[in-house]
């Protein structure tokens, strides 16, 4: 279960429906002759371990990974520090991106980090920090999210 505890509340909820479709095209209703409520994870996990052999964390985390493209480019965070606000994304050339989005932002936003990256980590990071998250792709910056980025401006140039 440690693994499952290390998960987001986004990655746990999407984890409990993933289980449930399989356990569903499977024709699998009752585990050990039992319904089991779907809230009962616990219960899930290892029932999917015993029928198929496999841990579906990694499982789910693998199908994950293969859904999103694991095309190289750039993982952006395109913000403004006064207004605590980010945008955090991939683009295979961010310098483009940015006036891009600039158009629909009335704050005057710079590239804050930057790094090379597999589009996956941009997924990742939106887990990561979805308790910030303002809309769509847009972050608020606090908390860890905040501490994350000023940890990494320090290692890396800010590019305007």
């Amino acid at each position: 279960m440690s693994e499952y505890n290390k998960l987001t509340p986004p990655e746990k909820r999407a984890l409990r429906k993933y289980i449930l479709n399989i356990f569903k095209r499977h024709n699998i209703k009752k585990l050990n002759n039992k319904t089991v409520p779907a809230n009962k994870i616990e219960i899930l996990i290892a029932e999917f371990e015993i029928k198929f052999k496999e841990n579906p964390i990694i499982s789910f985390r693998n199908k994950l990974k293969t859904k999103v493209s694991n095309k190289k480019g750039y993982v952006y965070i395109i913000g403004n520090l006064d207004e605590n606000i980010c945008k955090i994304g991939f683009s295979e050339n961010p310098n483009r991106r940015l006036p891009e989005i600039q158009t629909g932002c009335p704050h005057q936003l710079k590239i804050i980090l930057l790094f090379e990256a597999e589009k996956y980590t941009e997924t990742l990071l939106h887990h990561k920090y979805s308790k910030y998250r303002m809309v769509g792709e847009w972050f608020k910056i606090e908390g860890k999210l905040k501490d994350s980025i000023e940890k990494h401006i320090e290692l890396q140039p800010i590019y305007s």
